[in-house]
């Protein structure tokens, strides 16, 4: 394997790849708040109700989580589509590529 040889990471490259983890780690709160409000929403609480653990009145929340969940998985896409334009940079400073 041939040697690669990065250029000098700059300031802005650094503002670049605090924003490509911070995008991540907003995907997997995104991710996990779509999981939840699915969860919740299609099966515990149905379930709760159904074997009267809880009161029908529950079934109120159940089309909030659903647009809440809607919401999370829209949000998830636009990071993912946003930190696929921003992965650039890794290729400004590693300009030979692996693969």
């Amino acid at each position: 394997m041939e040697h690669l040889d990065p250029r000098v990471i700059t300031q802005a490259d650094w503002v670049t790849l605090k924003n490509l983890v911070w995008f991540l780690w907003l995907l997997v709160f995104c991710n996990v708040a779509f999981g939840a409000c699915m969860l919740v929403g299609h099966g515990v609480i149905p379930s709760l109700v159904t074997t009267a653990h809880i009161t029908q009145r529950f079934q109120r929340f159940r089309p909030l989580l659903y647009i809440f969940g809607i919401l999370a998985l829209s949000a998830a896409l636009f990071v993912i589509t946003t930190w696929a334009s921003t992965l650039g940079v890794i290729y400004d400073i590693y300009p030979k590529r692996l693969i």
